[in-house]
């Protein structure tokens, strides 16, 4: 008769379980990670309490008995800012206000030497990493520097990649926030990006925030939100502006804070 070539018990349960398999760099071939879910899982809510528990890891919808991100409620804040024409004058100045805001919100939370570290990107037709890895002290009042030009959200996220990929993320855990103030020169502008970041950087307990400033459209800011996994916000005025980027501050301590008590 027929006979099953899965013989051991051990053998069966692997058999049964599903074969995602975490490709971050810290695994060798003779020890890789895989998904502990069963085969035919739904899809794994990225906030489910299972992904909370100490060592276990979340990433595209399946679950880890691994962790990639730091523990220590330190975070990599990343800023990627609109700088195109339409920005220039007041809305540039209300911007960098906003960006001033949420840098004093985190350090009234944490403390002006609480560790964590900013890096500033501006686009436009081009990207330009304005700061990099600078801890707080350094950028919580500095000048951000406009552009001017078109609007690419590539140019943008191409820089963001950069960061995120030398960012130490034993360390600290990134957090990307994504400015913009209308329609990227093209409609696809940003998201096959948005999907590596994603696939390469959400192991490393990334969280992301848009952000629309004024009243129209933002289809494709929406759109790249949902490709990020991230929160999309909307401000119209400048008080919105401001107070936006405050309530996004206080989003980011507060979560950072679940990750360094629950990790």
């Amino acid at each position: 008769g027929w006979e099953d070539p899965v013989s051991s018990a051990a053998e069966k349960a692997a058999f049964k379980l599903c074969p995602y398999k975490c490709d971050a760099s810290d695994h060798t071939a003779d020890a890789p990670s895989y998904c502990i879910l069963d085969a035919w899982h739904d899809v794994m809510d990225k906030h489910d309490p299972r992904g909370q528990q100490p060592g276990h890891t979340i990433v595209q919808g399946h679950l880890f008995a691994c962790k990639h991100f730091s523990s220590r409620g330190l975070s990599h804040h990343i800023f990627v800012l609109d700088a195109s024409g339409s920005m220039n004058g007041s809305p540039w100045h209300t911007l960098t206000d906003a960006v001033h805001g949420y840098l004093q919100e985190q350090v009234h939370k944490k403390g002006v030497d609480c560790g964590d570290i900013v890096s500033i990107i501006t686009f436009s037709s081009r990207g330009v990493i304005v700061f990099e890895g600078q801890p707080m002290a350094n950028v919580v009042n500095a000048q951000i520097p406009f552009q001017g030009q078109g609007t690419d959200f590539d140019s943008g996220l191409r820089c963001a990649v950069e960061l995120l990929s030398r960012n130490h993320h034993d360390k600290f855990a990134p957090v990307l926030l994504f400015f913009s103030d209308g329609y990227p020169n093209t409609t696809n502008s940003g998201v096959y990006l948005a999907d590596h970041i994603v696939n390469t950087f959400e192991r490393n307990n990334l969280m992301t925030y848009l952000v629309g400033f004024g009243d129209m459209n933002f289809v494709c800011l929406e759109q790249l939100a949902i490709r990020l996994k991230g929160a999309f916000h909307r401000a119209i005025s400048d008080i919105d502006l401001l107070d936006t980027f405050k309530a996004i501050s206080v989003s980011v301590h507060l979560r950072s804070g679940l990750v360094a008590n629950t990790a």
